[in-house]
């Protein structure tokens, strides 16, 4: 009655992946798994398959188990989701659950997904996990209200679902918080570009272009320049000419890597060349742009390398 399938959560970025998933998450290289759902909740899914659900007893234990082990979940992940979608501060209430209704219900799914409920209930294969949670609440209050409250056989087979999928329904739904919430962080982070070039009008031009794009620009004119910028400002992007007064490019790539900057950094010359291109590979370079630079690939090197 239960799940066989085990899990494992990312102490580093909080995925839940099956616990022999051959795909990786974050990509931490000091990544490491803790079991997955917390000891109580498993103790709690698996209290259910033990209860015999023709009896009043059975069915109450179970439900209270499973209505138990949704709050910890939702303690653990949701939290501040909920807060945020109610505008209420929950942080001396530990019954979140009873604050669910289907409305908000559908209104925390739209905000995980950013799609409409009913496409994303045909995408993935959870049909009814949201209002599994309003049966489950629902069922809880029947039962803790009349002692003699006998389940329907619906009701009987509704718990023996919702066991035996808990596992999967709940590490699908942590996983898409996850998800919402990193995009919140993006796109609420102002990213910087920086601009290289000796020539004025180019660096103009990429400049206004960028700022268009909702980017902070900083801008040098020199390979000097672009080193002390680039200690102060620690860019995102960086857009940088080969032919530069004093320091060249390929000289500016090296430093920087030298100081372990991570930066996305991409050429931009009125030369190219096979030999060019991999010169800057091998230098730690993304890529090379050639002038004049088409704006359409900068912009879909921007959504490669900044969410955008």
């Amino acid at each position: 009655m239960t799940e066989k399938s085990s899990y494992k959560q990312c102490l580093s970025c909080g995925q839940i992946l099956l616990k022999d998933s051959p795909y990786g998450c974050c990509g931490s290289k000091n990544k490491s798994f803790a079991e997955w759902p917390c000891a109580a909740s498993k103790k709690l899914i698996s209290d259910v398959s033990g209860q015999d659900l023709n009896t009043t007893q059975g069915q109450q234990i179970a439900v209270m188990c499973l209505y138990t082990a949704i709050q910890i979940i939702f303690e653990k992940s949701l939290f501040f989701l909920i807060c945020s979608l109610t505008g209420k501060d929950y942080k001396n209430e530990f019954n979140i659950c009873s604050y669910l209704t289907r409305d908000l219900n559908l209104k925390l799914y739209d905000e995980l997904t950013g799609n409409s409920i009913k496409d994303i209930l045909k995408a993935n294969d959870f049909p009814s996990f949201l209002g599994d949670i309003d049966k489950i609440i629902n069922l809880r209050d029947k039962l803790m209200h009349s002692s003699h409250y006998q389940c329907s056989f619906d009701e009987i087979m509704f718990i023996t679902s919702l066991s035996q999928d808990f596992c999967c329904i709940f590490a699908f739904l942590n996983n898409e918080v996850l998800k919402m919430q990193k995009k919140k962080e993006s796109s609420a982070k102002q990213y910087t570009a920086m601009v290289v070039d000796d020539e004025e009008h180019m660096q103009e031009l990429l400049a206004n272009f960028l700022n268009k794009e909702g980017l902070n620009v900083i801008t040098a004119s020199s390979g000097e320049d672009a080193l002390n910028l680039y200690k102060e400002h620690k860019p995102d992007i960086i857009f940088l000419d080969i032919s530069l007064p004093g320091m060249d490019g390929f000289d500016v790539v090296k430093k920087i890597r030298e100081m372990k900057g991570k930066t996305a950094i991409y050429f931009i010359s009125g030369i190219s060349g096979d030999k060019l291109i991999k010169k800057g590979e091998e230098m730690g370079a993304q890529g090379h742009l050639v002038k004049p630079i088409s704006l359409k690939e900068m912009t879909k090197l921007l959504r490669t390398n900044l969410d955008l």
